[in-house]
């Protein structure tokens, strides 16, 4: 597998804007070249209040968490992106992609890519180290509302 180096900025909340580097894998599938960036998670100690209180500012967002608590509850660790949007109105790929990428800057979901699908999973244990317990709190009462 090739990989290409970029050098560039990324946005995380609309206060920081960080220098990366983008790593692109090249993948052949029927000769055809596909390049697919990394997916970035900020580290607990850099999430804001702001951005997580913004990842929790939309009712669709807001379902996606529910479904992700839900599966969690029943044991199962990640739900992938089409089950994680189960009993929502129906998305375009580009606006769950948009919720996910929201929800993942602001510390509420990993997502992690397995061959085409991509696994979701919330970060219970590190936001709540983060924010003393908020997450978890959070997530008892939306189980109720959603």
């Amino acid at each position: 597998m090739n990989h290409l180096l970029f050098s560039g900025y990324t946005h995380y909340n609309s206060s920081t804007l960080l220098k990366c580097k983008i790593i692109l894998s090249k993948v052949k599938r029927n000769s055809y070249i596909f390049y697919m960036r990394p997916i970035v998670h900020p580290a607990k100690e850099d999430v804001t209040l702001e951005a997580f209180f913004y990842a929790l500012s939309n009712a669709t967002r807001l379902k996606i968490i529910t479904n992700l608590y839900k599966a969690h509850k029943d044991g199962e660790e990640h739900l992938n992106c089409a089950l994680s949007v189960t009993g929502i109105e129906k998305l375009p790929a580009s606006t769950t992609s948009h919720h996910f990428r929201i929800m993942r800057e602001g510390g509420l979901v990993h997502s992690e890519r397995v061959g085409k699908d991509c696994n979701n999973s919330l970060r219970i244990k590190d936001m709540d180290e983060r924010f003393n317990g908020l997450y978890s709190k959070i997530l008892e009462n939306l189980k109720d509302h959603y």
